[in-house]
């Protein structure tokens, strides 16, 4: 089947698709630098949820995004005309998603149980979350380790979207 005729189709949703993960993603971002100001327990425990809550739609729209450029990439021929910026903007994001796992997931689920509020994976595993204490929940809010995540996530879509526009090797 020739799917050329719908490289423009594929292109444009995989364009699309990066707007509403970037959206998705913003929502968490956004609750993430609200964290750093807050200390009453019960508002910092509403943000988490409220950050939570869009992780579905993030990972849908990421999967939206990969298909869309996986198929844009075979059906204009980009993964094997020799160019070979395409398979760097696939490293890159396997870096990515790699770095935001490890900074930001790992340090939200222990927030969430500093708080005691229970994940999906808590409840299925039938884990109670215990708050933490005062002076280790300021610990948690003061640690750099999401706001590396933020730069790297930044700069590692800032890198990916020139390797796309700039296509330099």
């Amino acid at each position: 089947m020739d799917l050329a005729p719908y490289y423009g189709w594929f292109v444009l949703i995989h364009v699309l698709a990066a707007f509403a993960f970037i959206a998705a993603h913003g929502i968490s971002m956004g609750v993430f630098f609200a964290l750093r100001r807050e200390t009453d327990r019960a508002k910092l425990a509403v943000l988490v949820e409220h950050s939570g809550r869009s992780i579905g739609a993030l990972y849908i729209t990421f999967l939206i995004l990969l298909a869309a450029g996986i198929l844009a990439g075979i059906v204009g021929g980009w993964f094997t005309n020799g160019q070979l910026w395409l398979w760097a903007a696939i490293v890159v994001l396997v870096v990515i998603v790699g770095a935001m796992y490890g900074f930001m997931t790992t340090s939200y689920v222990t927030l969430r149980r500093a708080l005691g509020v229970q994940s999906p994976q808590d409840i299925k595993k039938g884990l109670v979350a215990e708050p933490a204490s005062d002076e280790e929940l300021a610990i948690l809010l003061a640690s750099p380790r999401p706001t590396w995540g933020a730069i790297i996530g930044i700069a590692g879509l800032a890198v990916v979207i020139w390797l796309m526009e700039m296509k330099p090797f």
